[in-house]
């Protein structure tokens, strides 16, 4: 019959040696195998499939799939998906679902699976304690929770082993810092429980590495002053491989300043030890102490006789003075300031040469519209200035080769007349002026001496430090942030504004979900109808055109 399917008998005669029983084209046709899954439970409102993957048909093909609960057909196919139970007109309840397959030949076979359907719970929670992450020695970071909770509020508490690092409600509970101050893995456990009862466990690790970063606190020389002097110390010093989070100045342990310049009150005779200490961001901390020692006034210096009823002496830059009428009432026609006898001014207000030593006489007349007159007189004994220099070639630097560091002396002073600059390495001259470009060529600590010369012959040396150093093949990093979940249209921000780094200069950001971008800006929102898990791209490039990757998962779960 041309090779159709059934059943032939064959018989075999004893006594042959050989059988021939040449071209057999009838066979029997075996019956399909029906798997209708696991037993489920579901939701009222929500979709499900049914899914007869497992099914299979040993000599050939299925050929139909029909799904029934008692006498109603629910569908055909191998996968068949329902908007809802409450859809298709069922309630709540168990149901025996029936899965028919048939063959190409008409044979079938069934199988059977019970859903309980059931309403949506009102109260549900997850608990997420982040991803792993790596730090260094003493570095210290924030430890955000993404838990959910749907009815009722969360209470956290986060423990290493025996230990409870942080525990308590809303912002107060779901973020803790912690510091690494032991090498080695850390296992951190979050447990959230609601009001209702509920409770969930997560884990993340907490890797504590050696620190490959260095940092350096400067203070700068120890300084002596008058009392009422002006006081500005510059701080120096120098962090690679991280960023400064904190300079603080301290004076026996209290904070005095947080700035970058420290402007120190000279008001109290004495000695004072004062502390700059630096942090970085990866937990690195610097100190070093320098002194201030405040003076009384010299005996030459004459302040009594300055403040009296004519005015104020604004001492100023230089030799140089202001004085100012302050006391008169009524109207005034005319001033007339004299100095020694000599006239010097017809202003209410009149600049002060103090570059001659010695006693100045300060008589001011003024008269009014009557032509009346009134005198009164201030003395202002001008001492010499005392010769003195000081080299300060500022702080040390940290750069790579083929870059350029601009180097300054702002900081040295003559007390008697103006300064000449000579900067050398290794006994040659590099630059005579008071600030200069240099660009090493080589790689290690340079070491730059300032010798500093005033008009009195009198002179000064200090050196500073350029510490040069290659730049590092790897010098960009990318972050895309720990995993996150979220619900079927609603919206979750995902941000590499912190993590991501270059040590080169700007970076493009490139996020894509399976080749399509979506977002070239540091931080966006991303929201998807879809259920499942979703792998987020991150590419960061820098200037340099070097380029690296990473990827977060978004955990989108039913309404």
């Amino acid at each position: 019959d041309g090779g159709s399917r059934g059943q032939t008998t064959i018989t075999l005669e004893r006594g042959t040696n050989d059988y021939n029983i040449g071209d057999l084209s009838m066979f029997p046709n075996l019956p399909p195998v029906a798997d209708a899954g696991m037993d489920k439970t579901v939701y009222l409102d929500k979709p499900f499939t049914f899914d007869a993957n497992k099914s299979y048909d040993p000599d050939d093909f299925i050929k139909a799939y029909e799904w029934r609960i008692g006498d109603t057909i629910i569908g055909q196919g191998k996968n068949l998906t329902l908007n809802s139970f409450a859809y298709a007109g069922f309630g709540f309840g168990k149901y025996n679902v029936t899965l028919t397959v048939t063959d190409e030949f008409g044979l079938k076979a069934s199988d059977d699976l019970f859903v309980t359907v059931i309403d949506r719970p009102k109260h549900a929670l997850f608990a997420d304690a982040g991803l792993d992450k790596t730090i260094y020695l003493n570095e210290e970071i924030g430890i955000t929770s993404e838990s959910l909770s749907i009815g009722s509020a969360i209470y956290y508490k986060w423990t290493e082993g025996d230990t409870v690092l942080n525990e308590g409600v809303a912002n107060h509970g779901n973020t803790f810092y912690f510091k690494g101050t032991e090498l080695g893995v850390h296992t951190i456990k979050l447990t959230v429980t609601n009001s209702h009862g509920l409770e969930e466990v997560d884990e993340m690790n907490i890797t504590v590495v050696e620190n490959e970063h260095f940092l350096f606190a400067d203070a700068g020389i120890d300084r002596t002053y008058y009392v009422g002097d002006g006081i500005e110390i510059v701080r120096r010093g120098f962090s690679i491989g991280s960023s400064l989070t904190s300079v603080t100045w301290a004076e026996n342990g209290v904070i005095i300043d947080r700035d970058s310049f420290l402007n120190y009150p000279s008001t109290e005779i004495g000695v004072h030890q004062i502390t700059l200490t630096y942090k970085n961001r990866h937990g690195l901390e610097s100190s070093d102490d320098m002194t201030i020692t405040i003076l009384p006034p010299p005996p030459t210096r004459v302040d009594e006789d300055l403040f009296l009823k004519i005015g104020f002496v604004y001492p100023s830059h230089g030799n140089y003075a202001i004085i100012k009428e302050i006391h008169t009432t009524g109207g005034v026609r005319a001033y007339s300031w004299t100095d020694n006898g000599v006239y010097i001014s017809n202003r209410s207000e009149t600049g002060l040469n103090l570059s001659e030593s010695g006693l100045h006489v300060i008589k001011l007349t003024i008269t009014d519209f009557n032509n009346l007159t009134i005198s009164d007189e201030i003395s202002i004994f001008v001492a010499e200035r005392p010769k003195g220099i000081h080299a300060d070639a500022e702080k040390d630097k940290a750069i790579y080769l083929g870059d350029t560091v601009r180097i300054s002396s702002y900081e040295s002073y003559s007390l008697s007349s103006y300064l000449s600059y000579s900067w050398e390495k290794d006994g040659v001259e590099l630059s005579s002026r008071q600030d200069w470009n240099y660009k090493p060529t080589e790689v290690g600590l340079h070491t730059i001496t300032l010798t500093v010369t005033d008009g009195d012959g009198l002179v000064d040396n200090d050196e500073m430090t350029v510490l040069v150093t290659k730049r590092r093949e790897n010098e960009i990093y990318a972050d895309a942030g720990h995993d996150k979940s979220t619900y079927k249209g609603i919206g979750v921000n995902i941000g590499s504004q912190t993590e991501s780094y270059s040590l080169n200069g700007s970076l493009y950001y490139s996020w894509s979900e399976e080749g399509v971008e979506l977002s070239n800006n540091p931080r966006f929102d991303y929201q998807s109808d879809q259920e499942g898990q979703h792998t987020i791209k991150l590419t960061v490039t820098d200037s340099n055109g070097l380029i690296d990757t990473d990827e977060m998962v978004v955990s989108v779960h039913g309404e």
